[in-house]
């Protein structure tokens, strides 16, 4: 059930996950709800989830590491989220997240 959060989702420009710290490679779609493919864990290394940065300005961050270590371009988008799993001071745990095209932050 929404519980109308939000956050913000960096993808690789054909909306793939990033893989970072090893995790699985998952293709993201809009307009539809994008779903942890593993179980969910509450635990912050362990069973599945999305991890996204609570705020653009973390967002972007993630942006500049990832250019600056793969040479990857990537894309930022303003996500609603399902359940939090797990937060940070920077980063949400969540179930599951819904973006548009007009979502993307240019």
């Amino acid at each position: 059930m929404l519980n109308n959060k939000y956050g913000f989702k960096v993808l690789s420009k054909n909306l793939e996950s990033l893989g970072i710290l090893n995790a699985p490679i998952k293709q993201y779609q809009f307009n539809i709800w994008n779903k942890a493919e593993k179980p969910l864990s509450p635990h912050p290394k362990k069973g599945g989830g999305i991890w996204m940065a609570k705020t653009l300005r973390d967002a972007k961050k993630l942006q500049k590491y990832v250019l600056k270590t793969r040479e990857m371009e990537t894309r930022i988008f303003y996500c609603r989220i399902g359940k939090i799993i797990f937060q940070t001071s920077g980063r949400i745990k969540t179930d599951k997240i819904f973006f548009t095209n007009k979502d993307e932050i240019i």
